[in-house]
This record gives structure tokens, sequence and C-alpha cells, in this order.
């Protein structure tokens, strides 16, 4: 059963093309993240003095600065930033923190919601009540100040400076995230709890871990898959938003940083050159939109493959 459902679910998802299109895109850019370092022509944050503000080599065959041109000088496919820093190098790695920003956030909110969601669902009444306030107030609250807020309090501190901010970053997305998905699982579990299956399993004395995550809970998968999904797009403009206010993960200089740059970052270095060295923030932002168009058309072919009657509709 399970592997026949299995063949169904890649059968309707090869169908939509717009969505394998997306799919294929994102296995792409996995591929780069992973293999940054044999794709990558030079270190990230290797400089290369006298050739800052590069235009890309293949616009130009001279070198316009006071470095002499020689058949050793460097090859930059995208040119370079203001800290004469290869930026196609850049582009390669920023990939990985895009993608372990959207990845990180999506399990983590995942797991928050799907909790509170079959929590609230399942016992109702006061408990209900209480977590749907909790709800109310996050959802009120502006996400933006609370990131802005808790950057300014604890970026130089001890808990903003641990591995760089990513566990606070993953927190913060977090926090704000979960309500969607929590409120969706939620409305699932109210009606299926009185379901004749449901109604067996308590007839059944079968505890009500069991009830939640043997009867419920794969009930919902689909939908809770689908809502994760699209939180991804989300996560990665947020950080870059935050990375292009100055609050967002902290500078890397180690050459050996797994994560040295983020496209919102880039975007940050590129913004006070946009109109005499466009190539600066071309290749972010073009990188940014095109991740969170494939996630976009990916969560969209799931959602039809999930709910069949959502695309009739």
């Amino acid at each position: 059963m399970a592997g026949q459902q299995t063949v169904d679910f890649w059968h309707r998802l090869r169908h939509n093309r717009l969505a394998l299109i997306g799919l294929i895109y994102l296995g792409w850019l996995t591929v780069v993240a992973f293999a940054a370092p044999l794709l990558a022509p030079h270190n990230p944050v290797r400089d290369f003095p006298g050739y800052c503000l590069q235009p890309p080599s293949w616009l130009t065959h001279t070198v316009t600065t006071a470095a002499p041109a020689t058949d050793d000088t460097p090859w930059f496919w995208l040119g370079t930033d203001r800290s004469c820093r290869d930026i196609f190098s850049r582009l390669i790695y920023g990939s990985r923190t895009s993608l372990l920003v959207g990845v990180i956030t999506m399990l983590l909110t995942a797991g928050i919601g799907t909790c509170i969601g079959l929590i609230a669902g399942f016992y109702g009444h006061l408990t209900d009540a209480l977590l749907m306030r909790l709800a109310d107030i996050v959802l009120a609250f502006p996400s933006i100040l609370l990131f802005i807020v808790v950057m300014f309090a604890l970026r130089d501190t001890p808990v903003g400076t641990f591995m760089n901010g990513f566990p606070l970053l993953f927190a913060l997305l977090a926090l704000v995230s979960w309500v969607d998905i929590a409120r969706l699982v939620r409305s699932e579990v109210l009606s299926l709890k009185e379901r004749a299956f449901v109604e067996a399993a308590r007839a059944l004395g079968a505890p009500m871990q069991h009830i939640l995550l043997r009867h419920m809970l794969p009930q919902t998968i689909g939908l809770i898959i689908v809502a994760s999904v699209l939180l991804v797009p989300s996560a990665m403009i947020t950080e870059a938003t935050l990375a292009f206010l100055g609050i967002g993960l902290r500078q890397v200089t180690d050459p050996d940083a797994l994560f040295p740059v983020s496209w919102g970052t880039m975007i940050l270095e590129g913004k006070n050159s946009m109109n005499t060295q466009p190539w600066l923030l071309i290749a972010s932002t073009m990188a940014i939109a095109l991740t969170t168009l494939a996630v976009t058309l990916v969560g969209d072919g799931l959602r039809d493959v999930f709910d069949p009657g959502h695309q009739r509709s």
C-alpha cells in the first residue's frame, strides 16, 4: 500500500511541469551547495588587491586597474566587490547559507506547529483556547520589529555570536512562523477526532500518544508537508532582509568557514554601487528570486498532489 502511494505521488508530481522544473532547480542548487569547494574558482573571503570592483571578465579582456594585465590575471566570472573578492565564488557559497536557513527553519517550524496543533485540536477546551490565544499574540506582534529588537540586543552577546548567530536566527524564525501550521493541523484534528477510527481507538483504551501519532498525524502529514515547504521562501527572504539591514548573520573572515557569506550580505555590500556597478546586485538578487520561485512552484505542486480537488477548483 505504501509503495503504491509512493508511485502515485511521483506520478502526479511528474505531470506538474512547473513543480518538476522547480524540483530540478532545487536539486541542482543542492549539488552546488555541497560541492562549493570544488565549483568555486576562488575562496569566497580571499581578496585580490588591485582588482576591486572589476566587471565580469567575459565582458572585457582588459584589466582597468593598477595591476598589470598578464597571463596570471585572475578571471572573475561575475566581477569583484569593493573588497576585491570574487562575486561568483561568494554566490556559490551563499547558496549554502540560504538552503540551510530555509531547511532548518522549515523543520523547526513544522515540529513546533505540528505539536501545538495536535495538542490544541485533540484536547480542546481550555488547552485549545490558551494555545490559540498565544497564536493570536504571535501574529499580532510585528515580526520584523521582533527581529530588530532581539538582534540588536543579543547580536554581540555570547548567544548572538555562538555559531555565527545561526541558532539565534533559527529560533527567531521558528518563533514567528509556527502559527499557520498549528492552525492548519488543529483544524484537521478537530474534524478527525470525531471519526469512527478515532472513536474505536479510544474505546479500545489506546493512550493519547498512540492516537495522536498513529492515527491523526498520518492523516495530516500531507497538509504539514505543503505548509512547511511554503515556509522556506519566507525564511530565505527574511534572512536576506536582516542581512540587508545589517543585523543578520555576522561577517566571516575565516577562509575555512563552511558558511562564509549569504546572498543578503552580498546585496548589502552592493546597494551603494547599484548605479555604477550593477553586477554587485544582479547575481545575488537573481539567486534569491529564482530559489524562492522554485520552492514556491514545488510547494504548489505538492499541494496539487496531496489535494487534487484544490487543483480542479
